[in-house]
């Protein structure tokens, strides 16, 4: 049987739209550049470094930066993201559609959640391909303070904005994480700072999780400018039904088109366990 499609779930796009996940934090302003509806990328904006001069430059000075000659972009691909909910129609009866309401509630959560590992992965990946200062390895086999410092200050190498800082430490490195000092301390201020994994020490924000990629088979921490990850979402999301009457069950599609890019190479960092 044919799926068939129905009104968007305005829920949905409202709670995605409001979430204050890390795919929210990154750059949110561009879904406005999709306007075909058969596209299959975006063209992301990067904006050249504007210079700060003691004297006045001349007219035609290469310090003048120009809005059109001077700015670049970075094409994003967009990923197609499903949701599949089977409806049974025992349960509908059973529960009233209840059941059902419970799931559709999720599927919030499932995209924050895959969004964000998008979002993270995606940073990591550029700074694998990089290489060089983007990537490097942990001073020892356990997490210390000094890993924590060179990510500290490769944000200020790179003049990244204190309240864009973002590290997301490997779930497997979570307990030497915890196990810092500094950490420590701040948990001991705040028990429940670090109760959804997530922690702001030095105005750098750290979340763990279990979805970020291994480098090598191995674990590997990653910091990123958040504001320099653009993260589109293509229009809106879609949901399609279709009702099988030999089975009786009703199946729910959500499906999303994203596309998550860095928009330069010096907006991320990458550590990987030795």
């Amino acid at each position: 049987m044919a799926l068939n499609p129905v009104i968007t779930s305005s829920m949905v796009i409202k709670g995605l739209y409001e979430s204050h996940a890390l795919f929210n934090r990154c750059r949110r302003d561009l879904d406005g550049l999709v306007t075909s509806k058969w596209a299959q990328s975006v063209d992301v904006p990067r904006n050249p470094q504007l210079v700060v001069r003691g004297t006045a430059a001349a007219l035609g000075s290469a310090d003048r930066k120009k809005t059109k000659a001077d700015m670049s972009t970075v094409n994003a691909p967009f990923q197609l993201r499903l949701i599949h909910i089977t409806e049974e129609y025992e349960s509908r009866a059973e529960t009233n559609g209840d059941a059902l309401s419970a799931f559709v509630s999720d599927v919030v959560r499932a995209f924050e959640k895959d969004f964000n590992m998008l979002c993270m992965n995606e940073a990591l990946a550029s700074a694998v391909l990089a290489g060089g200062e983007n990537l490097q390895e942990w001073t020892g086999d356990e997490l210390q303070k000094k890993d924590l410092d060179r990510i500290k200050m490769y944000f200020i190498g790179k003049e990244i904005p204190e309240e864009d800082q973002i590290v997301i430490v490997p779930a497997s490195a979570g307990e030497s994480f915890k196990n810092i000092d500094i950490v420590k301390n701040a948990m001991a201020f705040n028990k429940d700072l670090l109760e959804k994994g997530v922690a702001v020490i030095d105005k750098v924000t750290y979340l763990i999780s279990a979805n970020l990629d291994l480098v090598d088979d191995k674990p590997a921490l990653v910091g990123l400018y958040s504001k320099g990850l653009a993260f589109v979402i293509k229009k809106y999301l879609d949901r399609e039904e279709a009702w099988n009457t030999e089975a009786t069950v009703k199946y729910i599609d959500y499906m999303a088109y994203v596309a998550a890019k860095l928009t330069k190479t010096e907006f991320s960092i990458g550590l990987v366990q030795p």
